[in-house]
């Protein structure tokens, strides 16, 4: 192998980045509801780009920045369909990070998003937590609003549409956890005075 094909690898080899904060922000946009497919639109790529980018170890330093833009472009919103095919992409998409545990954007921190080692924000079991039903889920809705609202300072509006509802179902659903936690808040009172006595 000739000196200057030995120096073209090692110059291909080094244009290498571990993909693993690329990985994180495909499967974050996924999570909020854009399919895979469309990722790779948005990237500029064949409809398979961002599966395949999602299977291998290392990209492209250009990748790398391809997928940091869009991700700082779209990454804090989540798509609006305006037609029912368009929602039964959003759902699907959300269905698929779902099975595969990707979180979505607002699970991950700046700071550990690239880091190999890092983990989403608390640990986040988002999907567990979607599957919660009644009080459950309910505090768990509650949690991520005062969280987005505290962290990011984000009003109602935005705050239901980072979690895919409508402002109506955000209220409906904190009202329910603000009536749970009452109920939970009374009924510990009565048992304490109920040792008490």
């Amino acid at each position: 192998m000739s000196a200057s094909t030995q120096e073209q690898m090692a110059g291909a080899k080094a244009d290498r980045v571990d993909a693993t904060g690329t990985h994180r922000r495909i499967q974050a946009l996924v999570g909020n509801g854009r399919p895979l497919t469309e990722v790779a639109r948005l990237l500029g790529r064949e409809p398979g780009a961002a599966s395949w980018i999602l299977s291998q170890v290392t990209v492209t330093a250009e990748t790398a920045v391809a997928v940091s833009a869009l991700y700082r472009r779209i990454g804090d919103r989540v798509p609006q369909p305006a037609t029912p095919a368009e929602e039964r992409q959003v759902a699907a998409a959300r269905r698929l990070a779902e099975r595969r545990g990707w979180p979505p954007s607002l699970a991950w921190e700046p700071d550990q998003i690239d880091d190999p080692a890092g983990e989403p924000v608390g640990g986040w079991n988002g999907w567990q937590r979607r599957q919660a039903r009644g009080p459950a889920r309910w505090a768990a809705v509650a949690e991520d609003a005062e969280f987005l609202t505290r962290e990011e300072g984000l009003n109602r509006h935005q705050i239901a549409e980072r979690l895919g509802m409508t402002d109506g179902a955000l209220d409906r659903v904190l009202a329910l956890a603000h009536r749970a936690s009452q109920t939970q808040a009374e009924d510990a009172g009565t048992e304490l005075e109920a040792e008490a006595g």
